[in-house]
């Protein structure tokens, strides 16, 4: 993926994660962009979510749920590390920590 495409989806993901909602439609742009077709289920079990208030979300949801949108993106056809140390301000590995840092909740908000 080139540099236009990757700086693309890892804004759109900031945006979602610093917004006020989860967003699916994003993950799927997202994904399509990145040459993803992550396996139906797990992305079908995002789909209730759309639009759910992240201060909806108990902490251990809202983890969840980040946690399950970065492994959409953990495939050999696109390298997740190109966009989680930068999207997440860190190094690559600490997602979920890093995620709740991102939109401003959790323990390490």
């Amino acid at each position: 993926m080139d540099a236009f495409r990757a700086e693309s989806v890892r804004l759109a993901l900031q945006k979602m994660v610093k917004g006020s909602c989860f967003s699916i439609c994003t993950v799927r742009t997202c994904l399509q962009v990145a040459g993803i077709v992550p396996p139906t289920d797990d992305l079908k079990a995002l789909e209730p979510l759309h639009c759910v208030d992240w201060s909806d979300m108990t902490p251990e949801m809202r983890a969840e749920v980040m946690g399950r949108t970065l492994a959409l993106f953990q495939y050999p056809e696109f390298s997740i590390e190109d966009l989680d140390a930068p999207l997440l301000g860190g190094a690559p590995g600490e997602h979920s920590s890093l995620f709740r840092r991102l939109i401003g909740r959790g323990a390490d908000a």
